[in-house]
């Protein structure tokens, strides 16, 4: 997974210190490998690729980026990540439970889709569904654990995690990380983000996907094709995550 420099996914200036770890790693590069496993699930349902092959696909590609992993240690200045998840387990209890809404509208028709992937369209009439498929697509994937068909509790929350981490990553190209906790503090007690972040509308998601998108661009090595490469097929997944 290294480059001549650093990484495939991105650089050592990405990094306090200039060294990687674990947790550095797995929160910057936790949406790109998220957008990349819903392009995977949405481009193959449509060409018909069969359903129990494109899930062995996005489950190899995810532990083989899990383990890819292994080789940077945990780091003390690791605890600081610790916050955007803890913030938003805080406002779950807060608020009598993280996920306090019901599937409706555009959230439902995304559900649909995520069936229509898994090909469980005779229960769940979905075969009229057209909306934006990458966050359906990771949805699939937590459907096909559970066996649910309307119920989804996993993919907002780790949506939510994602976007929180790819701002407090931007904001410490620009300020200390000490102070840089703030600016997903500010997102995540957003009166918008409070209603609906938790929920499987596309805001959220594709928000921290053009953010993650941000941090790559800025940081892209010169003349290093795969980056390149892995920048574009980012901005395509942006384009097929939210058409307006």
């Amino acid at each position: 997974m290294q480059s001549e420099k650093g990484y495939i996914w991105t650089n050592y200036r990405l990094f306090v210190g200039g060294k990687p770890s674990f947790g550095g790693r797995f929160t910057l590069e936790l949406m790109p490998v998220l957008m990349l496993i819903g392009a995977v699930m949405s481009l193959g349902s449509g060409v018909g690729v069969p359903v129990i092959l494109l899930l062995v696909i996005v489950h190899i590609g995810f532990f083989t980026w899990i383990w890819s992993l292994k080789k940077d240690s945990v780091n003390v200045s690791d605890l600081r990540f610790l916050f955007v998840p803890g913030l938003i387990w805080l406002i779950a209890v807060i608020s009598g439970g993280y996920h306090a809404f019901p599937s409706f509208y555009d959230q439902a028709v995304h559900l649909m889709i995520s069936n229509r992937m898994l090909e469980r369209c005779a229960t769940a009439g979905c075969d009229s569904a057209f909306r934006p498929e990458i966050i359906p697509g990771i949805a699939a994937v937590e459907l096909a654990w559970t066996g649910e068909i309307y119920k989804i509790y996993f993919t907002p929350l780790i949506l939510v995690y994602s976007t929180g981490w790819a701002i407090q990553h931007l904001t410490e190209q620009y300020c200390s990380p000490k102070f840089a906790f703030t600016a997903p503090m500010i997102f995540l007690l957003m009166p918008i983000v409070l209603t609906h972040g938790r929920s499987m509308l596309l805001d959220v998601g594709v928000a921290g996907m053009i953010i993650s998108a941000m941090i790559f661009y800025k940081n892209i090595e010169q003349k290093n094709h795969s980056q390149i490469l892995l920048f574009g097929m980012i901005i395509a997944c942006i384009g097929m995550t939210k058409y307006s």
